[in-house]
């Protein structure tokens, strides 16, 4: 599934789109991204901890929600392996999440086996979306916050170091990892042409950045 960085753009569009003015019937507010979002589904914030655990410090999302007149979010999944729901909270942010998800395998801290693709859990941003959307409607007054992409930097940024480093032992597994994401953004020919290139090259890596960052493909 390719849905690019440019999802950030829709979640813009959507926050602008509900901030209507004057008065009206109370908004709900619905939370969707990363830890930048997450209000709590592992039982703390992933971004400032407060000592006091019944009072955790505020995200932005949290003051959002305060000036539209909701006393507070909760977390929407109980932050189990399964992700169960929790009925009536509207906060389905993760800590780690990503827009493109895959999970680097890692051996002694070093990418070590081909990215796996996670898209059907809350680790998605887009399935925390679908989620939040099953079996519900939305009101034109309604509220909806969304952030994601620096898991996805994150996660492209430390493959291709890794896979330039000539004195990694792991280096074939951190650019095939590499590869994985760049799939999901470019087409397989444009990365495996690149990836032979790389051979002789290993600059090449780093051009297929660029071919991700064009006008008409903002990053």
């Amino acid at each position: 599934m390719k849905w690019r960085l440019s999802l950030v753009g829709l979640a813009a569009a959507a926050l602008v789109a509900a901030c209507g003015g004057g008065d009206g019937p109370q908004p709900q507010v619905y939370v969707a991204g990363d830890s930048l979002n997450d209000v709590g589904v592992f039982g703390r914030r992933s971004t400032v901890q407060s000592a006091d655990t019944s009072n955790p410090y505020k995200v932005w999302v949290d003051h959002v929600a305060a000036n539209a007149g909701v006393d507070s979010l909760c977390a929407a999944y109980d932050g189990t392996a399964d992700f169960a729901p929790k009925a009536g909270c509207t906060g389905y942010a993760v800590g780690g999440a990503q827009i493109n998800p895959v999970t680097l395998q890692r051996t002694s801290g070093l990418v070590s086996g081909a990215a796996i693709d996670s898209d059907s859990t809350p680790m998605s941003i887009v399935q925390q979306i679908k989620d939040m959307a099953a079996g519900r409607t939305f009101e034109p007054h309604d509220l909806i916050l969304v952030d994601g992409g620096g898991n996805d930097a994150n996660a492209l940024a430390s493959s291709l170091l890794e896979g330039l480093n000539p004195n990694n032992p792991l280096r074939a597994q951190a650019i095939a990892a590499y590869a994985t994401i760049l799939k999901d953004l470019l087409p397989a020919a444009t990365v495996d042409a690149a990836l032979a290139a790389a051979a002789t090259d290993p600059t090449t890596l780093i051009q297929l950045v660029v071919h991700t960052c064009k006008p008409a493909r903002p990053c």
